[in-house]
């Protein structure tokens, strides 16, 4: 289980999660709030969360980012609007390689948009069902 959470404070949000990940019977250490910021500092993203498939968690946090770099958007609503596409490209092309058994996903992603005054936390709650065809 993950332990995850994000705080609003004056001058942006602040990210803490645990560093245990078990696959199994292993126990390993992983840092998960992977950030993001592109070259010119116009954008920074961060995102912590929890997920049944770590792999699927891994995919997920990558997608986001290619996204970001992609489109460069400059609005929490464009961002919003993008994260959004991702998750649904992601569950219509890519379930169908996980497991047939639900996989909860639980995000949050904190940005902060270079057209926008302050940062802002999006959280994403969803279950990914893969139909077998």
């Amino acid at each position: 289980m993950t332990v995850a959470a994000g705080v609003r404070c004056q001058g942006g949000i602040v990210f803490g999660a645990d560093t245990e990940e078990t696959f199994g019977d292993v126990r390993t250490r992983v840092y998960k709030i992977p950030c993001f910021r592109d070259a010119g500092d116009r954008t920074v993203a961060m995102i912590t969360g929890a997920c049944d498939n770590g792999h699927a968690m891994d995919t997920a946090v990558e997608r986001i980012f290619d996204a970001i770099i992609r489109q460069k958007p400059e609005y929490n609503q464009t961002f919003g609007e993008l994260l959004r596409d991702v998750m649904l490209k992601l569950y219509a092309d890519d379930l169908r390689v996980y497991p047939s058994e639900a996989v909860n996903v639980h995000l949050l992603v904190a940005a902060k948009m270079p057209s926008e005054p302050d940062s802002t936390a999006y959280p994403i709650s969803s279950v990914w069902v893969h139909f077998r065809a």
